[in-house]
């Protein structure tokens, strides 16, 4: 039911006055008869009971859920007997209403009677004021007074609480233990005569002056032994604090005793244990430094500092004045290895072992490193031993070792090379000597038996020159491959029309070559000279284009292709042949190397033409290369040389027939 907000609206009750009952600060409600019927409520008691006003229906309608609580039964008793009732501070719980909160409040209150005119009681007249936020502020002054006293007796501290003339007002619980006493033996005396230091001789004059200095508003802070009824002397930090009261007067004083005994032996100790290693420190072999990792923003190593260095520092590294100083600032192009090595451990914290060496400053080190301090600590400490000698000598060593199996490895290369050279010689020299033989016997049986007429004779005479100049070809490899081999290949460079050069060398080729081949020439009109030996050169295009012609089938096309290039003039020797086999680029350059196909095809051959070929080219300042696509795909040679003069423009090829 929604309630008219109209104090009159709201009464029943003419005799009672609205406008002093709206006006005042608690709620007031008016009941009447024993049902307990609403006849009034103001305005505070509704924003108190937001809902729950129903002017002519009961209390109980109203607040069902205070059925339990007390509140109904009191009014019953009020209205049966009489008797008024005071309530301070009563819990009332309150179920939701209209969706929102439950509720608990606190109440003071007053049930009083209303009689009529013949002293009957016809009502109860409630008045009262919510006092939840005092009460729950008391709750928390009574929890907030417990857990201070339970620090206060909690802490290892020793804590109390003086008068400016240093009566002792209170103590804690640890103050109490150390001198043995209960509160009440040391309570209003003075701080100086209490047994916290009357078993030290002079403590109590200290304190007096101490108490007497604070109570002029110093801060008063001393250390001092102090020798407790038993047990062993303890030393303490004690601090005066002078409290001030608005007016600025001194009003307490706050004795607080911190027992630092155990860091007072630490220190002790530390100074014993910090001579110890400062001895220790100088004394050792090895250079030992504490250094400061110095990072950017993303945690990348810049540089580091040195924070301590020994006395064998300076020897181990040959760096003077290095304490406070970078390293940036002593090598400044030290290599940044160093500062990522370092900067890993002050990172990670994982110590780490390892050996190193600096060009920068000529030393080689072995270094063992790690973070001192927690994990935001960037200190290192290095303990590193000079070992530049040591890898000298290493390095010494390994370059005679070295020196030692390359020519173990040469000498048995040199005896493979012997082997195999005479292995080929044997079976390629032999084929035009058996030639020559067989040539030779024929002619003088013919003769013998008068079968030797002119034509015959020819015929044989040719086939021995042939023999004869196949076993010249043979024998000037060998000496040009002993000519490389002691650098007295004699080269007579002169410009050269590479061009005209290949042209002599594929008419020549074709006298040689069987009819299906076909030999093409593909060259620029304006190609430029180049620097070489005619002689030589000659010898690589005959070699390169006997080879093409021999690797070749009958009807293969043969292609020699000049073209500019870089400087230069590159010549490429193209065919259709048996190609070679992936993997086999450098080997056929060997001394004696040729493709496995090569020799599985009993072409013959010793070995030696790319060889020299390449030398010769060399010799000149080019290069050469073979490629192929693989077995029976043809092989592709290409060399080049440098031009004679000023470069000329770099042209493709341009296909002439």
């Amino acid at each position: 039911m929604t309630q008219p907000t109209d104090p009159s609206a709201r009464s029943q009750d003419g005799g009672v006055s609205d406008t002093l009952f709206e006006r005042a600060p608690g709620f007031i409600a008016i009941f009447h008869g024993p049902e307990h019927r609403w006849v009034f409520a103001n305005r505070a008691f509704e924003r108190l009971f937001p809902g729950r006003v129903a002017i002519g229906g009961t209390a109980r309608d109203a607040f069902p859920e205070t059925e339990t609580q007390g509140f109904l039964t009191l009014m019953d008793r009020v209205y049966g007997t009489g008797e008024r009732f005071v309530g301070e501070q009563v819990r009332m719980l309150l179920d939701p209403v209209a969706a929102g909160p439950a509720r608990e409040l606190f109440l003071d209150f007053v049930y009083e009677l209303i009689p009529n005119a013949t002293g009957t009681v016809t009502g109860i007249f409630l008045e009262g004021f919510d006092v939840t936020a005092r009460v729950r502020a008391e709750e928390q002054l009574r929890e907030s007074e417990g857990r201070l006293r339970a620090i206060y007796d909690g802490t290892y501290e020793y804590i109390g609480l003086l008068a400016p003339d240093g009566t002792l007002l209170e103590a804690n619980r640890a103050s109490l233990e150390f001198a043995a006493n209960a509160r009440a033996d040391v309570i209003g005396r003075r701080f100086w005569e209490t047994p916290w230091f009357a078993h030290t001789p002079g403590a109590p004059e200290s304190m007096r002056g101490a108490i007497a200095r604070a109570a002029t508003g110093e801060f008063v802070r001393y250390e001092a032994s102090l020798q407790p009824p038993t047990g062993e002397p303890m030393t303490f930090d004690i601090s005066l604090h002078p409290i001030r009261d608005e007016q600025g007067a001194i009003v307490y004083i706050v004795p607080e005793g911190r027992d630092i005994t155990e860091r007072v032996r630490a220190e002790a100790a530390g100074r014993e244990s910090e001579a110890r290693y400062r001895t220790l420190f100088n004394a050792i072999d090895e250079g030992f430094c504490v250094i400061d990792v110095l990072f950017d923003d993303d945690d990348h190593p810049l540089d580091y500092r040195f924070v301590e260095t020994n006395a064998t520092f300076e020897r181990q590294t040959g760096l003077v004045g290095a304490q406070g100083r970078t390293a940036r600032e002593l090598v400044p192009a030290l290599e940044q290895h160093w500062f990522d090595s370092y900067g890993q451990v002050a990172l990670t914290g994982e110590p780490r072992r390892f050996t190193d060496g600096s060009a920068e400053m000529g030393r080689w080190f072995d270094v063992y490193a790690i973070r001192l301090g927690g994990h935001d600590s960037r200190r290192v400490a290095l303990l590193f031993t000079d070992i530049t000698a040591r890898k000298e000598t290493e390095a010494e060593r390994e370059r005679l070792l070295t020196a030692e199996r390359a020519a173990r490895e040469a000498a048995e290369e040199a005896v493979r090379a012997r082997d195999t050279f005479l292995s080929i010689a044997a079976h390629e020299l032999r084929t035009p000597l058996t030639g020559l033989k067989g040539g030779a016997q024929l002619l003088l049986r013919r003769q013998a038996r008068g079968q030797l007429d002119p034509e015959r004779l020819a015929a044989g005479l040719d086939d021995l020159n042939r023999a004869i100049d196949r076993l010249t070809a043979l024998t000037d490899d060998l000496l040009d491959v002993t000519r490389l081999r002691t650098g007295q290949l004699p080269l007579v460079p002169r410009p050269l029309d590479l061009a005209a050069l290949a042209g002599e060398a594929l008419h020549r080729a074709h006298d040689r070559a069987d009819d299906g081949h076909r030999l093409i020439l593909e060259a620029p009109p304006d190609l430029p000279l180049v620097l070489a030996d005619v002689v030589r050169i000659e010898q690589v295009f005959t070699n390169l284009v006997d080879n093409a012609v021999k690797y070749s089938p009958v009807v293969g096309t043969i292609a020699v292709t000049l073209r500019a290039a870089h400087d230069g003039v590159a010549v490429s020797v193209r065919d259709a042949g048996i190609g070679f086999p992936p993997g086999m680029t450098e080997a056929i350059f060997a001394p004696f190397g040729r493709a496995e196909n090569a020799v599985a095809s009993n072409l013959p051959g010793m070995g030696l033409g790319l060889y020299i070929c390449r030398n010769i080219v060399e010799r000149h300042g080019g290069w050469m290369r073979a490629e192929s696509a693989g077995e029976g795909r043809g092989t592709t040679v290409t060399f080049w040389l440098p031009l004679a003069g000023p470069p000329g423009p770099l042209q493709g090829p341009t296909p002439i027939g």
